[in-house]
């Protein structure tokens, strides 16, 4: 796992609540309007919270195999990560967001993305590995 963030990466209470309404699903418009600011800004706000995802190996190689996961079929997972009932995936931005903000950190493909690739492209010699 990656180290915390440093204090300047950490969310304020605006971009807490934009994060909040995007797991809900809403869209940057609604967002927006529930917080009472114009679009631009949510774009802003969440241009500055992601622009970390790239400042270290981990978070790098993170992305990298999640972006890898979408070239093998998978989508986004929107259910919560690991949280006892659900595994932890690669394919969901909770699971690989930093413990700070209420991840897991993950930055390499777990057997949970390995079992998706595998019901995409099963092989009967290889089975469901990973399910």
């Amino acid at each position: 796992m990656d180290p915390e963030p440093t204090a300047e990466h950490k969310p304020t209470r605006q971009q807490r609540a934009v994060l909040d309404l995007l797991a809900q699903g809403a869209a940057n418009k609604d967002i927006a309007n529930a917080i009472d600011c114009r679009l631009s800004d949510v774009e802003q706000i969440l241009s500055r919270l992601y622009a970390y995802q790239y400042d270290t190996p981990g978070r790098r190689r993170g992305t990298a195999a999640h972006e890898a996961g979408h070239a093998f079929s998978l989508a986004h997972e929107t259910q919560s990560c690991g949280d006892g009932t659900k595994p932890r995936i690669i394919m969901s931005y909770q699971c690989m967001e930093t413990t700070s903000l209420g991840g897991w950190a993950l930055n390499a493909v777990q057997p949970w993305d390995s079992c998706g690739v595998n019901h995409a492209y099963h092989d009967p010699n290889w089975g469901y590995s990973g399910c």
